[in-house]
Formats: structure tokens, C-alpha cells, sequence
């Protein structure tokens, strides 16, 4: 067998194993204890082989081996990257770079809060060692020797850091502005409104007035419904779709060249009349004579052609046909001569005054060639 089939039997075997070992356990944990449980455990353990013959026989055990030839390692070479997942590795970038800050960020602020609650207690130390170590002028201690801390490999000393004088001073203003605050929220929860219990006839005059107002309010209410009704009711204005016609008339007074000799008074035909002077004397008599302008709109040129179309192309009415000899209306017409006739008289006079027309063409074409060859 290969070392491949080897292997996965031996999963198979660790995984029936695990089951069993499972089942056996729940089934303890199911089953009541007994007093003599576990006594024979010691037996069966003892009874075991040291090693399991299977592994260790059948298969030439699993040992490993200091000098094995036939495994050797082979380089894949490097690592090939896409261009389209490109993106994918810059924004993860971006997203360390953000946690990175926001980390930092976090920093600074434990360590100016460390720093500010340091100060506090310097300052407060500083205070409480003020009146102690105040200068006597008549006694004075004698200089105490100070002990040497003892250096052990494990004490650590520690340093106090000088602070500018600027993070102090901004370290000290955010303090009393923290203590004005909280001073500020104290007085607001210190205030009490002092409130007196109303007497009867108080609550009375509060309920007419309140009740007023509830009529006012219900006034308005039912006058805002009525408008509501009103409008809805109303007939709403439809919007008219396609063509349109519009008609305006317009009242435009009668020009000069227009107006009747008999009615108009200044008319003169030796004298021309200008505009002026005919607009002067229309309003001096007050009684200016107008006529009607109309103007028709079309939205649409397909309904001006459909409209006027009917005018322009109107049937041509022939008029009835007479006869050429007696000016009766004519029934026929001759087909060689194309002129109507009535009757068969007139027929026949037509054909003979056809005939007579077709001798004299020939003998004015007869006289005109005697003349060519003459002249030849």
C-alpha cells in the first residue's frame, strides 16, 4: 500500500475510535453511578501491550527517518501577483493604516489623561507640604541623613518627568473649566420650583378658559373641513389635448383710403387728409368709425389643411356642352373633329364643312409646291 491509502486508514481508525469513545461517555453520563465503578480499570490498562502491534508490524511503523532520499524539495518560485486583485490588497492597506491611527489615537489620550491625573496629584501633594515645610527662623532641625534605597535586581526606580509650562497651564485651565461645569450642573439640580397647590375656585377659572379655547380650536377645525368639502367638490379644470383653434377680435378704427366719400364729413378729393389731421378731427366729433380685426390661431398645420383644403381643391364643374351649328346642348361629339352635335343635320354639316376645309389645305400645299419648283 501506498502512504497515502496508509494514512487514510488510519483517520478512518481515529475517527471510529473518537466515536466510540463518545458513545461511551455519553452512555456513562446517561447511566446512575455505581459504588465499584472504575475498579477493574487498573486491570484492563495493565493487560494492554505497550505498543500497538498494527502500526508497528503490518505497516513498518510510522518512524521518522534522519537521511530520507526519496522526499526532496522542489522551489515553486515566486509568488505571481494579478492586477485585478489589486484593489483588494489596497484596501486592506488603507484599513491597517486607519487602525494604526485610530490606535495611536488612543494612546495619546491615555497618556495625557496619565499626565493630568499626575499633576493633580503633585499639585495636591505640593499643597499639603506647603505649611510642613514652612522656614523657622529659631529652630531648626538638624539634616537628616537619607537612606540609600537598596539596589536589588528587581526594584525598578522610578523618574518623575518635567512637564512644559504650557501643558501645565492648559492641564490647569481644563480643570476649572471640568470644576465650573460641575458646579454649573449641581445649581441646576439645586433648583426647586416652589410650587403651590391651586384653590378651587382657580382650578374653576382655568377650566372656562380652557374650555374657551377648545371651542375656538373646534370652530376652526370644522371651518377647515367645510374648505376640504369645497374644494373637492369643485369641478377641476381638465386640460385639453391636441389641436386648438383661438379667435381674437380686436376693434381697429377704418383707414382713410377705406371710408365712404358720402359718409365721412372732412372729405375733400382736391385735399389730401394725413393721419393727423384725421385722428384730430375723429376726436373732435367723438364719433370715430371702427371696424372689427378678427385673428384665427391654429395650433396645428395639419388642422389648417385639413380646414382649408376643402376650398382649394374643390371639383371643377364642367359646364354642359352645346352644339356648334344650332346652340343646343350637344348629346355627341364627332370624333374626327372633336365638336359636339346634337342632331344628324348637324352631323352632317360639320363633316361638309370638314371636307371643304381638307380641299383647300391640299390646294394651298399644291400652289406652294408649284411656286418651290418654279423658283428652282
Amino acid at each position: 500500500l501506498d502512504n497515502y491509502s496508509c494514512i487514510s486508514v488510519i483517520e478512518k481508525l481515529k475517527s471510529k475510535a473518537a466515536f466510540l469513545i463518545i458513545f461511551i461517555l455519553i452512555m456513562a453520563s446517561s447511566r446512575p453511578k455505581r459504588c465499584t465503578a472504575g475498579n477493574r480499570m487498573q486491570e484492563l490498562l495493565d493487560t494492554l501491550p505497550p505498543t500497538d502491534e498494527f502500526f508497528s508490524s503490518t505497516y513498518g511503523g510510522f518512524t521518522e527517518e534522519q537521511d530520507d532520499t526519496d522526499y526532496k524539495y522542489v522551489d515553486e518560485g515566486k509568488d505571481e501577483f494579478d492586477s485585478d486583485f489589486g484593489s483588494t490588497s489596497d484596501e486592506e492597506s488603507d484599513a491597517q493604516q486607519d487602525d494604526e491611527e485610530e490606535l495611536d489615537l488612543e494612546e495619546e489620550r491615555k497618556k495625557k489623561k496619565f499626565e493630568f491625573k499626575r499633576h493633580l496629584h503633585l499639585s495636591s501633594l505640593q499643597k499639603k507640604a506647603q505649611p510642613s515645610t514652612a522656614p523657622s527662623e529659631e529652630v531648626k532641625s538638624p539634616p537628616s541623613k537619607k537612606k540609600k534605597p537598596e539596589s536589588n535586581f528587581f526594584t525598578t526606580q522610578t523618574f518623575d518627568k518635567q512637564l512644559r509650562n504650557s501643558t501645565l497651564r492648559k492641564s490647569e485651565l481644563s480643570a476649572e473649566r471640568r470644576q465650573k461645569v460641575a458646579q454649573s450642573t449641581i445649581k441646576r439640580q439645586k433648583r426647586v420650583t416652589n410650587y403651590q397647590p391651586l384653590t378651587l375656585e382657580q382650578m374653576l377659572e382655568e377650566a372656562k378658559l380652557t374650555e374657551l379655547e377648545n371651542q375656538e380650536s373646534l370652530k376652526r377645525f370644522h371651518e377647515m373641513e367645510l374648505e376640504k368639502k369645497q374644494k373637492q367638490n369643485q369641478p377641476k379644470k381638465v386640460k385639453l389635448e391636441g389641436s386648438r383653434i383661438r379667435t381674437t377680435s380686436v376693434a381697429v378704427p377704418i383707414p382713410i383710403k377705406y371710408l365712404d366719400k358720402q359718409i365721412h364729413p372732412f372729405y375733400n378729393p382736391d385735399k389730401m387728409v394725413t393721419p393727423r389731421a384725421y385722428s384730430a378731427t375723429v376726436s373732435s366729433l367723438h364719433t370715430p368709425q371702427i371696424h372689427v380685426k378678427t385673428v384665427i390661431e391654429f395650433s396645428n398645420a395639419e388642422t389648417y389643411q385639413n380646414i382649408f383644403s376643402r376650398f382649394s381643391n374643390k371639383p371643377t364643374i364642367e359646364k354642359p356642352k352645346r352644339c356648334v351649328v344650332y346652340g343646343l346642348p350637344a348629346k355627341y361629339i364627332d370624333p374626327l373633329t372633336r365638336q359636339p352635335y346634337c342632331n344628324m343635320q348637324a352631323f352632317r354639316l360639320i363633316r361638309e364643312k370638314y371636307a371643304e376645309y381638307v380641299k383647300q389645305l391640299k390646294n394651298v400645299n399644291s400652289a406652294n409646291e408649284s411656286r418651290n419648283q418654279l423658283k428652282n
